[in-house]
């Protein structure tokens, strides 16, 4: 769970407002308490600008005239609201937890007036007194910063105003829960979050265990859950769709459909899964469930929703490739040695040996030309590859099917295994992929 504090100084300004709602898209927290909004009023239009209202509650206290106010606001998702106390001070929210228990969190904003503090350490005294002494909360160490506001003159003056507090049951609850400044973009205060688990670094990749094949109740309920997911849309969607409602559950035809039958037969069950976390295993056991959605789609276009799930695009791939292994003789030179059939690189290599010793042996002069292409595969443009296609004398329609195939490319980083972002490709060829050497030929 992630919580950010943040004093910003008043909400009257809608570039502000933007600035807010940038900060918090990325930092992504489960609750925010923004202080001093200087509003007396806040309205769902005013949450969805600092934030958004989707999934979100929020509860406010309003600002005595323009000063105080805080807005707090949390992910209705993740956090289920039971009590909430208001205060003159302060807003406290009860939350329960799943696995934890109910949680009490609470936004302060303290007055400035002197007349005022002692009202102010009442009203702490009545939120806390009655399960533990006020002065027994921890001040976990600040990070990247020492300080939380700054005059910003010349001479600065810098204090630390802000600060989580937290009892030593939440301690124990979070033990590795850190407390640091994040960037200032607005106001003459630092942003401060108090992270329960630093160490997410988000949704790890789905991997799907063939052994989970071997339990006896497995492919009746794969066939109950794929079955049981209803959705709208075109073929290509609803079939990503349910592979992700199957995912779900395991963790708590196209013309030449009867050609994929015979390929996906063919392919080893034990590779690596790609993206989606299948392996071809799946597909290979539980055929008769998946192939009616497959039979219902008219062109590849049809599958690029889906192009991340690639052990089905194996399949198609496979088939393709197979198809362009049966006219390749008519395209190929029977000189080359590289990616045919029965040939292997180690027989250039022996051919070029014998080239030479008879050259020596004759004594005639003779020029060799070693040509390789560096990172040939990532080279390749694609619509040079049409271009070839086209003079080779293919039909629009299998272009595009090729196309189709090609231009489905993603790529992501995985950072601490899991992936962040998602790059689209526009040239090059996948190493690993049934098409790739037909394509490079």
């Amino acid at each position: 769970m992630k919580i950010i504090s943040w004093n910003v100084r008043g909400l009257g300004s809608s570039n502000k407002r933007r600035v807010i709602k940038d900060f918090l898209r990325l930092e992504k927290p489960d609750v925010v308490m923004i202080q001093e909004t200087k509003k007396e009023k806040c309205d769902r239009r005013l949450v969805g600008s600092v934030w958004t209202v989707r999934n979100k509650d929020w509860v406010i206290l309003p600002a005595c005239g323009a000063s105080g106010g805080i807005l707090f606001i949390w992910d209705s998702k993740k956090l289920c609201k039971e009590e909430v106390v208001l205060g003159s001070f302060s807003i406290s929210v009860k939350f329960a937890l799943e696995g934890c228990g109910p949680l009490w969190i609470s936004a302060v904003y303290g007055p400035n007036s002197p007349s005022l503090r002692k009202d102010f350490w009442v009203e702490l005294y009545d939120i806390y007194g009655l399960t533990f002494p006020l002065c027994e909360l921890l001040d976990p160490p600040l990070r990247n910063a020492s300080f939380t506001w700054s005059n910003m003159q010349e001479s600065p003056v810098c204090k630390r105003l802000d600060r989580f507090l937290y009892s030593n049951e939440w301690g124990q609850l979070f033990p590795q829960g850190i407390q640091e400044t994040l960037i200032r973009r607005t106001s003459d205060h630092w942003p401060i979050a108090l992270d329960t688990n630093p160490f997410m670094w988000g949704p790890t990749p789905f991997r799907f265990e063939n052994m989970w094949l071997q339990h006896p109740s497995f492919k009746e309920n794969f066939r109950n859950w794929w079955r049981g997911f209803q959705g709208n849309g075109w073929e290509g969607h609803k079939f990503m769709r349910r592979l992700q409602f199957v995912k779900a559950k395991a963790r708590n035809g196209i013309s030449f459909l009867l050609e994929c039958l015979m390929k996906r037969k063919k392919m080893d069950r034990d590779k690596a899964p790609g993206p989606d976390g299948f392996t071809i295993a799946v597909f290979q056991d539980c055929w008769d469930v998946i192939k009616e959605d497959l039979s219902t789609t008219k062109k590849i276009s049809d599958f690029r929703p889906i192009s991340l799930i690639t052990s089905l695009y194996k399949i198609i791939a496979k088939v393709l490739s197979g198809r362009l292994r049966g006219v390749l003789h008519e395209t190929i030179h029977s000189t080359q040695g590289a990616f045919v059939q029965g040939r292997q690189i180690m027989d250039a290599v022996l051919i070029a040996n014998e080239i030479v010793d008879e050259r020596r042996r004759s004594g005639e002069e003779g020029v060799v030309f070693k040509i390789d292409f560096e990172k040939a595969y990532d080279h390749v443009r694609w619509d040079f590859l049409d271009q070839v296609l086209e003079k080779k004398g293919f039909s629009p329609k299998w272009r595009k099917w090729m196309n189709g195939c090609l231009s489905s490319v993603s790529y992501a980083v995985l950072v601490n295994g899991s992936a962040k972002g998602w790059v689209k490709a526009s040239r090059g060829l996948r190493q690993g992929d049934p098409l790739s050497p037909f394509c490079l030929l």
